[in-house]
């Protein structure tokens, strides 16, 4: 119970006594003996049993201090307090700031310290907090064993004031111990860590640094700290996480640690030169509590790195049992690209690589990847790789070791300036170091190989790893090397067993015999014929035939066991015993002593063979299409022919004929009926050529005859060869009927003949004969004999073929224009482009001279590329002059050669917009020989052309071999009635009635007509009564220049 008011004289005991206090606790002498005295004056002042001080300890509360009245006779009590024995006792003194117990009974004396109580007999008490630094740290207590106790105020603010100024004393106390106890830590720490190469720092609790050991001065040197002592904690850690990869993050871990008074050991810490750290804190403690905080700095980097090889060469010990394991499954898989691909596999996760990868070397210089491992995929993406030392490309590890087949490291990418752009792509990858190791292969299976592998650590590639390494890829060549052995036995052993069946089932007689003759193997075929012989012989000399046998006895087998092999034509016998002829090799086996010991026998039937060969024959000397003999049996013919007119001074002929106009059989008619023709003309001249006399077929339509017949002179081979050759031009001019077809041909032929006294080889004559039949075709056709002048028209045809080459291009040929006109009233509708040649200082040369030149060489295709485009030249400079386009343009002559290109609508085109000529101010002429050789490319050629706008005519309507069928598919425009129909039509009712019926189709297939060639008034007369539109001819006007024609033209 505390008394609110009491008598004076206790109050001013009070005061005295908190004087005394304050003067006890300001003496020179202990902290124990100064506790004694101000404990003992508090008991005096406030009249109780005793005083005593407790203080927190790791137990619970311990006494520290107890001072007792003289009569006090109690027992002391326990020194300490277990903190179970009061749970609740501290709660109380936060809550309330002191507790005042009056009463043994009271309740709250009870719960507190029932233990306590019961053991020293205190009846009444009142306790004070003892606070330091804004905790209690102990309890200043005062007891009484009266039965009652009322306690006042003052003495309740005594008690309380004694507490702080206790406390003040306590923490007077403990720091001159915490001062002495760090005095003590660092002048231990100077003898302890002067030789240790460990950077040590002691910080009091501040905290402050107040020691440095050299190695740590050192240390602290490097991050710009010269003097540490004094600085804060973490002003230091601030310096040091300027040089660390974990930057400021190292400053709060620091400040968490000092706040939380933690120890931890082995932080590890990487600086940005590449040094390793490990950081011990420990928090020190003194005899009188904690002093402050030690550092500890270990630099690691070289045991790190050690440990790092030391793993490094147990992943690639590792690395060598898994591969040796890759190799056994690979050899069992035979897969080598598999074994790559774990060969790169195990270098990446057992060797601590970033990326491996394989590299072939190819035929170009160029290296491909076959097997990719690990990270750097951009990286490797951009890798351009070759093995060639000229160029930059060929300087990196991989290129290097491809080339020179030795293992390339390259440890720190800076200091290899040569290695082109890889070192810089690798720094900036992160890579600091890479290798290269060539793989030792022998065999086929890969070209040149190496293993290429990157680490991002520099140096990474000591002499153990890359021993470790070359053994590596050393397994992984051998299992390589061995793969392609496995390979090459197993093809082996395949092709023998393929060759073992290719034997036993070949068409051909294969046996093997002993050195007397008797079979030791047959395959199936030399089975099957010793069935066909009748007997299931085992002697080799009972399958030939007499003669075969002595031929193989006296000629084979001496040759075979002398030379080896033997080979030549034999014969077997079949069942019948008939001779099966054979080609024979026999081949004579010897020992490693060189004796023979086995014969074996190839024999193959050549009975197709040999009729092939006759059949070869047959073809070498006959044509396939008529079976007349070739030129070449011809001339060998020919040449005997003339052998036996010098024996015997003879005379005799040479006929030469041509068929004219065969290629339009072929083209409107097809090949089938032109070979069909062919053969009926064969036969029929072999009949009527006389008996004995030879028919053969020189060329496509072409045939050379050679009568049996012989004369005494030349005049009368002469006349009976004319006689005979006229004979033969009457009957082939006559329509033929070949499957269906009436077939028109006419034919020109040359005749020469020659004597005893010629001294012509057989070619000479030949082509005495082929001029002669030219001669003929020139004239028409029909027949004509060799003169000697006939050869110079010859020599001046292929002059002339080579001057028109010449006039093509240096453009001396140009255009005259005949104009087409209207029936009724002769105006101009139209013109036809006709092409003229006058070479410099020369007569003209006539176009049915030229043009036939050019459509034999092939230069009707630069002809009528050159006509086209001197035409579209020509009109549009009179359109630019004024000139209106006629209503049917201009027409262009187009051959089949030309219409038969591929791209001749594309030419078409270009021409026209090459001279900007609208395209239906041209149309082309085209011939019935362009149109019945491929109908569907025709008609598809002109529809693309209609769409331009330019028109189409069919030239020369009537003489070629086109249907009406034909003739209706095509998108015509103008039907041109040829002129040698229009020039007879007055005084041949045949020609008349053709006329008449062509105009008719026209009309009724609503094409306009244009009839050529009229020259005469009653030719005009006629056509125009037949409802022809228009026409073109001398009567009209002769072809003119273009200027002239040019004239004639509306102007617009």
């Amino acid at each position: 119970m505390v008394v609110e008011s009491g008598p004076e004289a206790r109050a001013g005991a009070v005061d005295e006594a908190l004087e005394r206090i304050a003067s006890e606790l300001r003496g020179e002498r202990s902290v124990e003996e100064r506790l004694d005295a101000v404990l003992g004056t508090l008991r005096s002042a406030l009249d109780v049993s005793r005083v005593s001080l407790w203080l927190h300890c790791d137990r619970g509360l311990c006494r520290r201090c107890l001072v007792t009245a003289p009569t006090h006779a109690g027992e002391p009590g326990p020194d300490v307090l277990a903190r179970d024995d009061c749970p609740h006792y501290e709660n109380a003194l936060q809550r309330d700031g002191s507790i005042v117990a009056s009463s043994l009974d009271a309740s709250l004396l009870t719960e507190l310290s029932s233990p306590y109580v019961a053991e020293t007999g205190v009846r009444a008490l009142m306790d004070a907090p003892v606070v330091q630094e804004g905790a209690i740290g102990g309890i200043l207590c005062a007891e009484t064993t009266e039965e009652a106790r009322d306690w006042y105020d003052s003495e309740r603010r005594l008690l309380t004031v004694t507490a702080e100024l206790v406390a003040g004393l306590l923490q007077e106390e403990r720091h001159a111990c915490t001062e002495e106890q760090l005095a003590i830590t660092v002048s231990r720490l100077e003898a302890l860590t002067a030789a240790m190469t460990d950077a040590v720092i002691m910080e009091d609790t501040e905290p402050r640094v107040v020691f440095v050991n050299a190695a740590g001065r050192e240390f602290l040197r490097q991050t710009g700290i010269n003097e540490p002592i004094g600085m804060h904690c973490c002003d230091v850690v601030a310096r040091v996480a300027g040089r660390s990869e974990q930057g400021e993050g190292m400053v709060d871990w620091a400040r968490d640690l000092i706040e939380r008074r933690a120890m931890e050991r082995e932080v590890p810490l990487s600086l940005v030169d590449g040094t390793e750290l490990e950081i011990d804190h420990l928090p020190v403690e003194g005899e009188a509590g904690f002093v402050g905080h030690l550092w500890q700095i270990r630099d690691v980097t070289e045991r790190r790195r050690t440990a790092a090889a030391l793993e490094r060469q147990r992943n690639l010990y590792h690395a060598l049992s898994t591969i040796n394991q890759a190799v056994i499954r690979g050899h069992r898989n035979d897969d080598p690209h598999a074994l790559l691909g774990e060969l790169c596999r195990v270098a990446v996760e057992h060797a601590g690589l970033c990326v491996a990868w394989i590299g072939e070397g190819q035929a170009d210089g160029s290296v491909e990847r076959l097997a990719v491992q690990g990270e750097l995929q951009e990286y490797l993406a951009e890798l351009r790789i070759r093995m060639e030392a000229e160029c930059p490309e060929g300087q990196s590890p991989t290129g290097q070791a491809l080339r020179t087949g030795e293992p390339v490291i390259v440890n720190h990418f800076q200091s290899k300036p040569d290695l082109g752009p890889w070192g810089r792509l690798a720094v900036q990858s992160g890579v600091d170091a890479a290798a290269a190791f060539p793989i030792p292969i022998s065999g086929t299976i890969f070209g040149p190989l190496s293993l290429s592998v990157y680490a991002r650590e520099a140096d990474f590639f000591d002499d153990v790893v890359v021993g470790l390494l070359q053994e590596l890829v050393g397994d992984v060549g051998f299992a390589l090397s061995q793969m392609e052995r496995d390979r090459a036995f197993d093809a082996a052993r395949a092709e023998r067993d393929l060759l073992s069946e290719v034997v036993e089932y070949t068409p051909d007689y294969i046996g093997i015999t002993d050195t007397q003759g008797y079979e030791v193997y047959r395959n199936a075929t030399a089975r099957e014929w010793s069935q066909l012989s009748g007997k299931a012989t085992r002697s080799i000399r009972d399958a030939h035939p007499h003669w075969a046998w002595e031929r193989v006895r006296d000629e084979g087998l001496p040759t075979a066991r002398r030379s080896g092999i033997w080979q030549g034509e034999s014969a077997f016998l079949d069942q019948e015993g008939r001779e099966i002829p054979v080609s024979q090799i026999i081949i004579a086996h010897q020992d490693d002593a060189g004796s023979v010991r086995h014969l074996s026998t190839v024999a193959r039937d050549i009975r197709d063979l040999k009729s092939a060969y006759a059949e070869i024959e047959r073809q070498a000397h006959f044509d396939p299409v008529t079976g007349l003999p070739n030129r070449q049996l011809l001339r060998q013919r020919l040449e005997a022919r003339l052998d036996a007119t010098r024996r015997n001074g003879s005379a005799r002929c040479l006929l030469y004929v041509d068929l004219d106009r065969f290629k339009d059989v072929n083209d409107s008619l097809g090949h089938g009926i032109g070979d069909r023709l062919l053969r009926t003309i064969a036969r029929r001249l072999q009949r009527r050529a006389g008996r004995g006399a030879m028919v053969a077929r020189q060329a496509a339509d072409e045939f050379v005859i050679l009568p049996e017949s012989e004369w005494s002179d030349l005049e009368t081979a002469r006349e009976e060869s004319l006689e005979l050759a006229r004979q033969l031009h009457e009957w082939i001019a006559r329509t033929h009927r070949v499957a269906g077809h009436g077939v028109f041909v006419e034919a020109s032929v040359g005749v020469t003949c020659f004597s005893g006294h010629d001294e012509e080889e057989a070619e000479a004559l030949l082509t005495r004969a082929d001029v002669a039949m030219y001669q003929a075709k020139g004239e028409g056709g029909g027949v004509r004999h060799f003169e000697p002048w006939m050869l110079d028209r010859v020599h001046r045809r292929h002059c002339l073929e080579s001057r028109l080459r010449h006039a093509l291009e240096a453009e001396e040929l140009f255009l005259h224009y005949q104009p087409q006109v209207d029936l009724r009233d002769d105006s101009l509708i139209g013109g036809e482009a006709l092409v003229r040649w006058q070479p410099p200082g020369e007569d003209p040369i006539s176009p049915g001279e030229f043009i036939p030149v050019a459509e034999e060489s092939g230069l009707v295709l630069p002809l009528g590329e050159r006509v086209l485009d001197l035409a579209l030249g020509e009109l549009r400079g009179w359109l630019d002059a004024g000139c209106a386009c006629p209503h049917h343009g201009i027409a262009v002559n187009v051959s089949p050669h030309q219409f038969r290109l591929a791209d001749f609508v594309q030419r078409v085109e270009a021409a026209l917009q090459r001279h900007g000529v609208p395209a239906r101010a041209l149309t082309l002429e085209i011939t019935e020989g362009a149109v019945v050789r491929d109908l569907g490319d025709t008609i598809a050629k002109m529809h693309a052309l209609r769409e331009l706008g330019v028109t189409f005519a069919m030239d020369d309507f009537g003489t070629g071999y086109s249907s009406l069928s034909q003739l209706r598919q095509l998108p015509l425009d103008t039907l041109k009635v040829d002129r040698a129909f229009i020039r007879g039509v007055n005084e041949q009712p045949r020609s008349a009635a053709l006329v008449g019926s062509i105009l008719d189709m026209a009309r009724n297939m609503e094409l306009y007509a244009i009839a050529e060639g009229v020259e005469t008034a009653a030719e005009h007369a006629f056509v125009a009564d037949r409802g022809c539109e228009a026409y073109q001819g001398f009567l009209h006007a002769r072809p003119m220049v273009g200027e002239e024609f040019a004239r004639r033209l509306p102007t617009r």
